[in-house]
C-alpha cells in the first residue's frame, strides 16, 4: 500500500511514496482533494494529509496520533479515527472536533442524520446533531473490525467490508443490513447499478488468486455474482479495481503495474 498515484488516461503522476498512503485514501465529494494517512517509514505512526488536485500539492493536517483511513464528511471536513477518538478536521488542517467512542470506522449520512460508525464489538451507531448517540439494530459479525464505508450516490445504501467475513450492505434510512459475499475493494458502480469487487484467494502469506466480481442490485435485492474477469496468471494477479464509463476497467497488480481494460459493462451483463 505505499504511494498513491494517478492516472489521467494518459500519464500516472506521483502524489507521494508514504508507507501505508495508498491504503483507503479518499477523493472528496467535489472531486478536488485526496485524503490519506500515511508515515515516512514502516515502523512510524501515520500522520494525516490532503493532496490538492488543482494545486498538486501536499498539505500536512496533523500528526499527532496514528491516524487510520480518513472519510469526507463534505468536500471541507475529513473525519477520521486517530487510535482513541473519531476525529473533524476541517482541510485546511483546523480541528474541529473529537468524540470519543472506540470507533473504528465513520461515515457521514447527512448534516440532518449524523455521523454513523461501528465498533469494535461490531455495533453500529449514529451520532445525531446533538451529540447523543442512537444505537442502530443492525450488528456485524463477532470481529467487529469493518473497512471502507461508502455510501452510493443517491444515499439508499452503506457497503463496508467485514473483516475475514463478507461484505455488508445496509439499506438507508430502515438501518437494515444485509450480508454478501466475501470480497476486497468494493465499490458502487451507478449504471447498471450494483457492487464491483475482487475475489481474492491467499495461502496464508500472499494473495494467489484473484477474479473481478459484479453483483447487480435490481429493486433493492442483490442478484447472484457475476464474473468479469477470470482467475488472473501470476505476473497479474489483481489487488485493486475500478470501472468508469469512459476508461472501463483499471485493474492494479500484485506487482505493482496498472492495466486499463476497455470493459462495456452493461454489455457484459447482457
Amino acid at each position: 500500500y505505499r504511494g498513491i498515484y494517478i492516472f489521467d488516461g494518459t500519464e500516472l503522476d506521483t502524489v507521494t511514496t508514504f508507507w501505508k498512503a495508498g491504503y483507503r485514501a479518499a477523493i472528496s465529494p467535489d472531486g478536488e482533494a485526496i485524503a490519506f494517512s500515511g508515515s515516512e517509514g514502516p515502523d512510524r505512526t501515520n500522520a494525516l494529509f490532503v493532496y490538492s488536485l488543482k494545486s498538486k500539492t501536499v498539505l500536512l493536517l496533523d500528526n499527532g496520533g496514528d491516524y487510520g483511513p480518513p472519510c469526507w464528511v463534505t468536500s471541507e471536513i475529513i473525519s477520521v479515527f486517530d487510535g482513541r477518538d473519531i476525529c473533524l478536521f476541517d482541510k485546511t488542517g483546523e480541528s474541529l472536533d473529537a468524540f470519543d467512542g472506540g470507533a473504528y470506522v465513520t461515515l457521514v449520512l447527512s448534516l440532518e442524520q449524523g455521523y454513523f460508525w461501528c465498533d469494535r464489538s461490531g455495533n453500529f451507531y449514529r451520532l445525531l446533531p446533538d451529540k447523543k448517540l442512537e444505537k442502530l439494530e443492525y450488528k456485524a459479525s463477532a470481529s467487529g473490525f469493518l473497512f471502507n464505508p461508502i455510501m452510493n450516490k443517491s444515499g439508499e445504501y452503506i457497503l463496508l467490508e467485514e473483516l475475514g467475513g463478507p461484505m455488508v450492505l445496509i439499506s438507508l434510512p430502515e438501518f437494515t443490513g444485509l450480508k454478501l459475499p466475501t470480497g476486497d475493494y468494493p465499490s458502487f458502480v451507478e449504471e447498471p447499478f450494483g457492487i464491483l469487487y475482487l475475489d481474492m484467494v491467499d495461502d496464508g502469506e500472499r494473495i494467489t488468486d484473484s477474479r473481478v466480481m459484479f453483483i447487480s442490485i435490481d429493486n433493492g435485492e442483490p442478484q447472484n455474482p457475476v464474473e468479469l474477469v477470470e482467475s488472473s496468471p501470476p505476473e497479474r494477479i489483481f489487488t485493486r479495481v475500478d470501472y468508469s464509463v469512459k476508461y472501463g476497467l483499471l485493474l492494479t497488480t500484485q506487482n505493482g503495474f496498472i492495466f486499463r481494460e476497455n470493459f462495456d459493462l452493461r454489455e457484459a451483463l447482457k
